[in-house]
């Protein structure tokens, strides 16, 4: 290392290898010329600027290897590259089905690498609103949270955050997390005490020691954002205002912790009311919230106003596709790495699980909301596993035929939908069913809560509710 940089790297300063002296240079020094490929020698050690390590990670992934790899044709996948680096401005539309894979985080990283390298950065986004959470709900300073997939530990008493007690609202646990079979006959047993606030006897409430019936959105005044700010729903700050009184029995969600924090002597920070809530929620001095008041919401919804944000919110200021945090997880860069619990292969080999299982979304549901309406049950009656004619054909099972998914966490039993629109390797059942809805146990018992830990040390882990694997069978009579 040279001597004048080893201080400010140590820091946590980046350095360059600046052309015109020929010598490593601080990123944010003045007139360098930054060399983005080659190889170099800095204090006897070898280096490369982070855009050769890329160019070194991909040059192997040929057209044919991806193919390979994900099963699109080679022509496709080059037609495809050239199209995105040509054809400009292109946007790749992230949904939210890439973060239920277990390296989901890495694929949102490799596509943000191809915009930034083909020059389709959008340096403005995201753009949204920002209310006032950390202010919100950190009052008192007194405030842990425990990442989702952290908290089967907890429950279990296996964390420096041991769970005893359970307050679920606005969410139908045992519904919409994973491996919902390890939570019903490990964990919910180890809990003292659990209360669930709802508007209906669901899953998770058929569990409680307390159900509190809670109040629709025509009963509360409430926030409205985007979500995301993204610009495929709206762009709009909201203000619910009640509509009606609370039903008999009923209370909000904020009247009941308003009580609760007075009885646990925390009453300081509850006295005010819903309006009083939502002003702190407005005063985050964020941009986007700039003469946003509760008066002005009560007039009508607020758009996002145009506004200026930092295009890169790193630590060089600059795109970053090399990450110092997952050097030790070998996901410095965006890697390819095989599913959690691939197929590839499997079906060859003869493995116990050879199909991928998905539990998509449906346009009958919001997670597993509605799926107790009447109406909408005409129209979707039942949970169907929808598998290809190839696939089912050598399991000798017929659509309309009752089923039997399983791997080694749990089962879940209902009749086959066999159609050609869903690849060979793939079956599905459209998340959100009730447990009861099914013949036997529920799509959320096959899946898992694994915890990736290159997630862990950025962010949180998320659930791969996309990368799991299973096998089908008919169901015959008498078994």
């Amino acid at each position: 290392r040279e001597p004048d940089i080893t201080s400010a790297t140590d820091g946590g300063k980046y350095v360059v290898w600046d052309d015109a002296s020929a010598r490593p240079s601080l990123h944010d020094s003045q007139e360098i010329a930054p060399s983005l490929t080659g190889v170099f020698e800095a204090g006897g050690i070898e280096c490369r600027p982070a855009f050769q390590l890329l160019a070194d990670l991909v040059g192997p992934y040929t057209p044919d290897r991806v193919a390979s790899i994900t099963g699109v044709p080679a022509e496709t996948v080059q037609d495809l590259a050239f199209e995105y680096a040509t054809m400009k401005p292109a946007i790749s539309y992230r949904g939210m089905g890439l973060q239920r894979t277990f390296h989901g985080d890495i694929t949102f990283r490799a596509i943000s690498t191809l915009a930034a390298v083909t020059g389709n950065m959008v340096p403005e986004y995201p753009r949204t609103f920002a209310p006032n959470i950390k202010g919100f709900i950190r009052a008192g300073g007194r405030c842990t949270f425990v990442p989702v997939l952290e908290m089967y530990d907890a429950m279990a008493g296996e964390s420096q955050h041991p769970v005893k007690a359970l307050f679920i609202a606005k969410h139908n646990l045992l519904n919409q997390i994973p491996e919902a079979s390890r939570i019903r006959n490990q964990l919910f047993p180890n809990i003292e005490f659990i209360v669930v606030a709802d508007l209906f006897m669901n899953a998770s409430a058929q569990y409680a020691d307390i159900v509190l019936p809670a109040c629709s959105f025509y009963e509360q005044t409430n926030l409205h954002m985007p979500p995301g700010g993204s610009p495929g729903v709206h762009s709009y700050l909201q203000l619910q205002q009640r509509v009606i009184e609370p039903l008999p029995d009923c209370r909000t969600d904020t009247e009941i912790a308003r009580g609760i924090g007075r009885r646990m002597g925390y009453g300081e920070y509850f006295e005010e009311g819903d309006e009083d809530f939502i002003e702190v929620l407005l005063a985050s001095e964020y941009p986007s919230m700039a003469g946003v008041t509760l008066d002005s919401l009560k007039q009508g919804p607020v758009s996002l106003p145009p506004f200026e944000v930092p295009a890169f919110m790193t630590p060089s200021g600059r795109m970053e596709f090399y990450s110092e945090k997952l050097v030790d997880q070998g996901q410095a860069l965006p890697v390819y790495i095989e599913p959690l619990e691939s197929t590839a292969g499997r079906q060859a080999s003869g493995e116990k699980y050879p199909l991928v299982f998905l539990n998509a979304h449906t346009r009958y549901r919001t997670h597993s909301v509605f799926a107790n309406v009447a109406s909408l049950r005409v129209l979707d009656a039942e949970p169907l596993l929808e598998m290809n004619p190839i696939d089912a054909s050598s399991r000798e099972i017929a659509n309309g035929d009752m089923v039997r998914v399983f791997n080694d966490r749990g089962r879940a039993q209902m009749r086959a939908r066999v159609h050609a629109g869903i690849m060979p390797g793939v079956v599905n059942v459209n998340q959100g069913w009730w447990p009861e809805d099914f013949a036997e146990g529920s799509h959320q018992d096959l899946t898992h809560a694994v915890i990736n830990p290159a997630q862990k040390a950025v962010y949180e882990p998320n659930a791969a509710l996309y990368d799991v694997a299973v096998e089908v069978e008919k169901v015959r009579e008498g078994h």
